[in-house]
């Protein structure tokens, strides 16, 4: 089964999988061997939670979690986690700020000037075959473009994930984002441990999906507003993964078609409106997506997701399906990256990022 894909089954063959399910899910309560199958259902016994299989089998295979269910508990303080320059420290309501909405307010990490010639750079690159993964794409062209490895590493970004994160760091995917004039929508989603790409097997493994363990960072290369699709979120919704319904949504997330089934009636989102060179801290937990571009003008932007070291990458992994976008990388050439501190677990293959020279 491949999430997002619209599922228009004969009733029967419905049935059929929920039954499979239903032997599946009995099979590993039992603590029977699941050695006894397939690499694909070894990977989904593996990893699928009980609430995984229970709204699957419920619903009979009409509705499931798009991701590892889990919450986000809220820390015993709200102090920083990390001693930092007077200029990058986030004060108490700021950290607040983050757990009860689920992002940092905008704030400069970059010069418009910066972000314009970095734009050249973007549109270079996004066009030409990666050379890590031997196909055009969007994905981790830190490995390969100085610029972006180095505003990775900028201490306005950085030191602020220090402080909620922890003082230890690394940096593990980056991508480019670019939305042209009148542009579709990118649905409304949530993402923990990114078994939403590829729905056997989590990205990431962290000791508890419960703690906060990873941070995404958005930067505007170009003005993003409401009218060309800027970043949108759902506050306050970072405190559970939602179920989703396959089929019949009216936006798509990349190649995937669902609906959540979170209820938006009563929802304000919060449109974050952002300048050249800001940057936004949030956490994939919150639901958030962004409109289709009504206007005549593009949207550029990249984004790089931060974790602690004590958070396993791609376990055991030498290929990554992005089944969503329909592509697949070898992580022959891919790492982590150190952006702060010291990795004192090694559980991850680590390597430099691209250097000038």
């Amino acid at each position: 089964m491949r999430i997002g894909q619209p599922i228009k089954r004969p009733r029967l063959q419905r049935w059929g999988l929920t039954l499979a399910l239903c032997f599946l899910y009995i099979w590993r309560k039992l603590g029977l061997p699941i050695s006894l199958f397939s690499r694909q259902v070894r990977l989904i016994m593996a990893n699928w939670t009980d609430r995984m299989f229970g709204i699957l089998i419920r619903s009979r295979v009409k509705r499931a979690y798009p991701d590892q269910p889990c919450t986000l508990n809220h820390p015993s303080s709200y102090a920083p986690k990390a001693d930092v320059a007077d200029e990058y420290r986030m004060s108490e309501d700021d950290i607040r700020h983050f757990y009860e909405k689920g992002y940092v307010q905008p704030f400069d990490a970059f010069s418009a000037e910066e972000m314009q010639a970095f734009y050249e750079e973007i549109e270079v690159a996004r066009r030409a075959k990666s050379p890590h993964y031997d196909f055009v794409t969007d994905r981790d062209h830190h490995l390969s473009l100085p610029t972006l490895m180095e505003f990775i590493r900028r201490p306005a970004i950085v030191e602020r994930c220090a402080q909620l994160l922890g003082p230890d760091l690394l940096m593990w995917r980056s991508q480019f984002f670019y939305k042209p004039p009148h542009g579709d929508a990118i649905q409304w989603h949530q993402a923990s441990t990114y078994l939403v790409e590829d729905y056997m097997s989590p990205a990431l493994i962290p000791p508890d999906r419960d703690e906060l363990f990873q941070l995404t960072i958005w930067v505007a290369v170009d003005p993003a507003t409401k009218e060309n699709g800027c970043l949108r979120v759902i506050p306050g919704t970072a405190d559970g993964i939602r179920t989703i319904t396959f089929g019949g949504g009216d936006e798509s997330f990349y190649e995937a078609s669902y609906a959540s089934d979170f209820d938006f009636s009563s929802a304000e989102p919060d449109y974050i409106e952002m300048q050249p060179g800001q940057a936004l801290i949030f956490s994939e937990r919150t639901i958030h997506g962004s409109a289709a571009n009504t206007s005549n003008r593009s949207r550029s932007a990249f984004n790089f997701r931060v974790i602690r070291p004590d958070t396993r990458v791609y376990k055991d992994k030498t290929v990554h399906r992005a089944r969503h976008m329909g592509q697949k990388y070898n992580l022959g050439r891919w790492g982590c990256v150190l952006l702060r501190g010291e990795d004192r677990f090694g559980l991850n293959r680590m390597v430099e990022g691209a250097k000038r020279g």
